[in-house]
């Protein structure tokens, strides 16, 4: 089954609507390197419009700037719909309860339609580096950084998610 972003944030407005409290993201799987990552975009997501430093009108778009290190919306939207076959899927909510019937409704809905993995994938690096257009001295920092690649490449996408908030203060 091949659902485009349309489709899902179809699907995404109807869970939400039937499970009050539940927040669902979709992204790239391609732009992650880790599940820290992903929890820093999410917090400083939350944190820009607890502020009121936001530059998108939503959380998930503010969520995939973070997640890009692209202040540019539409630059972010397109990294992150650059999707093949595969889409992440983030499921939010101070309740395990609302997460684990957002979970029963996608595998009711899609039933032998999508694989619905339940584990954090192993990301391959060169194409998480290819999708957030590392120039070669990134990639050099990237190797330098930590004996363990992918430890180097977390630090250089939190460092980009960090910039973030430097562009967006300076306009």
């Amino acid at each position: 089954m091949n659902l485009g972003f349309r489709e899902l944030e179809k699907i995404k407005g109807a869970i939400e609507e039937m499970v009050p409290g539940l927040k669902i993201f979709f992204f790239n799987p391609f732009l992650v390197v880790s599940e820290r990552q992903l929890r820093n975009a999410l917090y400083k997501a939350m944190n820009s419009f607890r502020k009121g430093r936001n530059i998108s009108r939503t959380l998930e778009l503010e969520f995939i700037c973070y997640l890009t290190g692209e202040k540019q919306i539409k630059k972010a939207k397109e990294k992150n719909e650059k999707v093949n076959r595969l889409i992440g899927l983030m499921l939010v909510s101070k309740r395990k309860k609302k997460i684990k019937k957002a979970l029963s409704i996608l595998r009711k809905h899609f039933h032998g339609k999508i694989n619905l993995n339940l584990e954090f994938p192993v990301a391959d690096l060169n194409m998480v580096m290819e999708e957030h257009g590392l120039s070669e001295g990134e990639k050099k920092y990237v190797y330098l950084a930590d004996k363990e690649v992918n430890k180097g490449l977390e630090k250089l996408l939190l460092e980009k998610t960090a910039l973030l908030d430097l562009k967006k203060w300076r306009g």
